[in-house]
């Protein structure tokens, strides 16, 4: 998870990863959320600073948003496959008894 605020010029980085670095860096240029434009330069970016099998993984990331799937499909001409979201470990862990 991560964010920037353009009002302060600020990212906010709760996972040290190259791929939430450069989600939230494709954000920079405009404010655009998640569109098709952002996606585009996701997937630029990706390409640009990962690795051939890192990038593979990454654009498959790519796919949970709606922009992401129609990127895909207009490059491989067929649907992404199905994306399985990690469960957090938030989600599952269980308070230790004291």
């Amino acid at each position: 998870m991560a964010w920037v605020d353009k009002d302060t010029d600020t990212m906010m980085l709760c996972h040290f990863d190259k791929d939430t670095m450069l989600h939230e860096i494709a954000h920079l240029p405009k404010d655009d959320a998640h569109s098709d434009a952002w996606a585009k330069r996701l997937w630029e970016l990706q390409e640009t600073y990962l690795n051939k099998k890192d990038a593979a993984v990454a654009h498959l990331e790519i796919t949970r948003y709606l922009s992401g799937r129609r990127l895909y499909i207009n490059k491989f001409g067929e649907k992404p496959p199905r994306y399985v979201d990690q469960v957090s470990i938030w989600v599952t862990a269980k308070p230790a008894s004291k």
